[in-house]
C-alpha cells in the first residue's frame, strides 16, 4: 500500500482540518496516511503554538504586525530558519521508506519539507495544501513540488509568488 505523510499544525483548526479532509480521501483512494503536528517536531513547536494562542487571544494587533512583515519579506528571517532547521531531521525520521509524497497543510511544514527536497535529502515529492484563499509568502518554499490551492484564483496568487521555486500550483 502507497503512503502519504502529511504534515499539520495544532494552531487554530484549520491546518488540521485540512489534513483529517486530505488524508480521509486519500485513505477512500487506497492510501495509508501517516499525520504528524509539525509543532511537536519542532523544537521550540510547544512554544510556538502557546505563544500563537496568547497572541490570538490577548494581543490580536501584535498578530496582525507579525503576519504583515513576514508577509513583505521574501523567505523566512534568521529566527525562522534556525527555528525550522532544528525540526529537519524530526521531520526526516517521520517519513517512511515507504512514502510516495509528503504533504504540508501549514507554512512551516511546507518551508522544511521544501528545503529537504531542494538539497536532496529528501526523495519523495513534496505537495503544498493551502487552507486559506489568500497566499501568504512563507507557504511558498524551494523544493516544493506541487501547490494545492482551494481556488483558481488562490492558485494564480501562489503562481505569482513562486518566481525561483519550481513548484506549480493548482487550483479549483
Amino acid at each position: 500500500m502507497s503512503r502519504v505523510v502529511i504534515f499539520s499544525a495544532s494552531v487554530g483548526a484549520g491546518h488540521d482540518s485540512a489534513a483529517a479532509a486530505l488524508a480521509d480521501r486519500l485513505e477512500l483512494r487506497g492510501f495509508a496516511v501517516d499525520r504528524h503536528d509539525f509543532l511537536t517536531l519542532m523544537p521550540a513547536g510547544r512554544t510556538v503554538c502557546e505563544s500563537y494562542k496568547r497572541i490570538i487571544t490577548h494581543a490580536p494587533r501584535l498578530y496582525q504586525c507579525i503576519y504583515s512583515r513576514t508577509e513583505r519579506a521574501a523567505r523566512p528571517g534568521a529566527v525562522q530558519r534556525r527555528l525550522l532547521k532544528g525540526a529537519e531531521q524530526a521531520v526526516l525520521d517521520a517519513i517512511p521508506a515507504d512514502a510516495v509524497a509528503a504533504v504540508a497543510t501549514y507554512p512551516l511544514a511546507a518551508q522544511v519539507l521544501g528545503r529537504l527536497r531542494a538539497s536532496g535529502r529528501l526523495a519523495v515529492p513534496v505537495v503544498v495544501t493551502f487552507t486559506d484563499f489568500s497566499v501568504h509568502p512563507l507557504w511558498i518554499a524551494e523544493g516544493v513540488d506541487l501547490y494545492l490551492a482551494p481556488h483558481a484564483v488562490t492558485a494564480g496568487q501562489a503562481a505569482g509568488y513562486l518566481g525561483q521555486a519550481a513548484g506549480r500550483a493548482a487550483g479549483a
